[in-house]
């Protein structure tokens, strides 16, 4: 290369090596404020990390004159995990002749130590001294972040911050004028209150479930929902705020032990809803101990007194604990699990939104209001689609249940009512007749030579004689009328408002449909009759004695000859 271009290249890169560190930011007009509103400011931000040892603002000032701040890229200031204290330098101007008041939202809710400083040309105007180490919850705005109120001089001035926690890294730098944090903090207050009471609601619906139906699976879901509020409220700075603000010793390991908290529940419910126990032991028992794992590890970095690796822990365990949940109802879609369809979604739901929210605040991804709120917005839909698999979860079990009762009322072969079934059902025609004196009758009926119909065509055919008969007997009774199979070839037929002779008369009726109809079994026709016993209620002094008549009088209608009513 000419000796002439070598040069070229070398200024031009000198050049863009002075321009790079001589950048600076943008100097932020606080007139335009309503501009900015819940607007990040990290365009006009500029940053520097400290060595090994803190520096005071006089030596964060001399650094900055040094050229040893570098401009923000990022529109909210996102350093992640592990990271040493930041400063952060914003240039504003007043263009006013008045100092103005702003509020300035500096940090997350959980970090430790905010310290701002805005200073003019005259020297140090004011500073603040907050975060979530501090009794008093100081500077702490639930669902905001964490802050304080300037006055701003007239003319340039510069705001310095320095922000340390062991926790996410994470400022939102914002100002907003009076008028307009007025707002932002009515906003939250109804966004945090409609999810709260979402969530309160459908905690105590299945609360109202469990007690009612005792289902566990309903409990622990109330209680990972509860976990879920619970370890809201602590990240978003309400719990510091409203319930232990003079106990930030409560504050440095609330937030973590939440995350891990909220995370064993889920597992906990998931294996009582996926019914692991029943169907999968050893995978239960897995899940079982993962759960507890967590919370036993947790409870030791709280004993042992380590910040820093229960942050980490809480981070890591929640994140695979997203992941193990998606698996779980991959799994209950592969093997079928009612309601499995509904899980997955949900479980789906529910790690996409942890997902935004963890990498996000770890600065793996960008942050903004959607990746922020990522877990709130998935755990509504995660809720929502939990309910629905609850739902579909109770409508199978009822179905199920329905069905187990109607079986055990009827008779398998011809879907008839059983003798137990009858006996059950007949006591409230037998009360009606006992106290109000109206008639009742019984009919007791027997397939006549029934054991030389199964000998010559075969139970197969003796079955099919039995469905023929019951059909024929279900089409002949009236709507109020009980009819049930005794037991082998019998049958019983209870006539409410019924005496004796309409009772012979329905029963010879009966008797001549059996008689005069074939019955197809094995290719060829069976004639079969039928002997009916009648007998109607007198002094009986229950049901059963009636029955015992009834079959008495089939025992002589057998006797005389068979195909015959006797009553």
């Amino acid at each position: 290369m000419p000796l002439k271009q070598q040069a070229i290249l070398w200024i031009g890169s000198l050049m863009l090596a002075l321009a790079c560190v001589t950048a600076r930011a943008e100097t932020l007009d606080i007139s335009n404020l309503a501009e900015f509103n819940s607007v990040p400011l990290g365009k006009f931000a500029e940053v520097l990390i400290e060595d090994q040892d803190p520096i005071t603002l006089d030596s964060a000032r001399e650094r900055y004159r040094d050229g040893r701040f570098a401009p923000s890229t990022r529109p909210v200031l996102n350093f992640g995990l592990g990271v040493r204290p930041v400063w952060v330098r914003i240039a504003l101007l007043n263009p006013s002749d008045s100092p103005k008041t702003i509020y300035a939202t500096l940090g997350t809710t959980w970090i430790d130590h905010l310290d701002a400083y805005l200073v003019s040309d005259k020297g140090l105007v004011t500073s603040l001294h907050v975060g979530d180490a501090l009794p008093g919850a100081l500077g702490v705005w639930p669902g905001i972040g964490t802050g304080g109120v300037l006055t701003v001089p007239s003319g340039n001035s510069e705001l310095y911050v320095r922000a340390e926690t062991p926790d996410p890294m994470l400022l939102p730098l914002a100002l907003a004028t009076v008028r307009n944090q007025a707002t932002n903090e009515r906003i939250a207050q109804y966004a945090y209150g409609t999810l709260y009471g979402f969530l309160l609601a459908l905690i105590f619906y299945n609360c109202m479930l469990f007690f009612g139906l005792h289902r566990r699976s309903q409990l622990y879901y109330a209680l990972y929902l509860s976990c879920f509020i619970a370890m809201n409220a602590c990240y978003t700075g309400h719990g510091f705020a409203f319930v232990w603000p003079e106990r930030p010793d409560i504050q440095r390991f609330v937030i973590v032990a939440a995350i891990v908290m909220y995370a064993a529940s889920g597992l906990w419910f998931a294996r009582s809803f996926l019914e692991l126990a029943k169907h999968a032991p050893r995978l239960n028992r897995w899940v079982r101990g993962f759960a507890l794992a967590g919370v036993v590890a947790m409870a030791l970095c709280i004993a042992l007194d380590n910040q820093q690796v229960a942050v980490l822990l809480a981070f890591t365990y929640l994140s695979s604990v997203t992941a193990i949940m998606v698996a779980l109802g991959a799994y209950a879609v592969v093997v079928r699990r009612n309601a499995g369809i509904y899980f997955f979604a949900a479980t789906l739901s529910g790690m996409l939104g942890a997902a935004a929210t963890t990498t996000s605040v770890w600065g793996l991804i960008p942050l903004n209001t959607f990746t922020y709120h990522g877990i709130e917005f998935g755990i509504v839909l995660e809720a929502t689609l939990l309910a629905l698999a609850i739902t579909q979860q109770m409508g199978y079990e009822q179905t199920a249940r329905l069905k187990a009762e109607y079986l055990a009322q009827r008779d398998p072969l011809t879907g008839l009512y059983n003798r137990r079934a009858f006996l059950d059902l007949s006591q409230v025609a037998w009360e009606q007749s006992h106290h109000n004196a109206r008639p009742l009758s019984v009919l007791m009926l027997d397939i006549d030579y029934f054991k030389k119909i199964n000998d010559q065509y075969g139970h197969d055919g003796g079955d099919k004689l039995l469905l023929s008969v019951s059909q024929l007997l279900t089409a002949t009774c009236r709507k109020n009328d009980l009819l049930a199979r005794w037991g082998g070839e019998e049958f019983v037929l209870l006539l409410p408002e019924t005496d004796i002779e309409h009772a012979r008369l329905l029963a010879e009726r009966i008797r001549h449909l059996i008689e005069e109809t074939g019955h197809t079994a094995s290719q060829s026709t069976i004639l079969s009759t039928l002997s009916i016993g009648v007998a109607e209620y007198a002094t009986d002094a229950d049901l059963s004695s009636l029955i015992a008549r009834a079959d008495a009088r089939l025992y002589e209608a057998k006797k005389s000859g068979r195909n015959r009513v006797c009553g």
